[in-house]
């Protein structure tokens, strides 16, 4: 995206550590209280920040804008990373289980999020704004599927 847009390498620095800053600053908050735990709402709000950020990514090409947006995904990112590994470590005798599982998630989706992304760009001419926005369509289905599952196995 950086080359695509002309953004220097100081501009494409800061819109990573703001994403990150977003991760830390939800970790923090969230990670001292369980109310949010399980809650239907809080899923909904935090990958409802996703919309904004894609927007701000696509239709606008002033920094601050993608400053907003990077924020906005690392919001996104550290709740679904808090909330993922939580849930894995509530299941009794399993933990281990269900924390590799997660891990594996995470990781196998960070190499493979990168792969088919360059796959896709090289093969079919499509912008990169539009690619993200199917990807973050899928992944949040994906999440939802993965907590009604979580949420039904720890009610039995």
């Amino acid at each position: 995206m950086g080359k695509s847009e002309n953004l220097s390498p100081f501009i494409i620095g800061n819109v990573n550590s703001l994403m990150y800053l977003g991760i830390i600053a939800i970790v923090v908050i969230l990670g001292r209280w369980t109310f949010w735990f399980f809650s239907i709402n809080y899923l909904i709000v935090f990958q409802l920040l996703v919309l904004p950020a894609v927007l701000f990514f696509v239709f606008f090409s002033n920094p601050a804008f993608y400053f907003a947006g990077a924020v906005l995904l690392g919001f996104l990112n550290g709740f679904t990373f808090l909330s993922s590994s939580s849930y894995s470590l509530m299941f009794e005798g399993k933990k281990d289980k269900y924390i590799n599982i997660n891990e594996s998630m995470v990781g196998l989706g960070l190499l493979l999020s990168g792969l088919i992304g360059l796959l896709c760009i090289r093969m079919i001419s499509v912008k990169y704004s539009f690619l993200s926005g199917i990807v973050i369509v899928v992944g949040v289905v994906i999440i939802e599927l993965v907590y009604y599952s979580l949420k039904k196995k720890s009610v039995q």
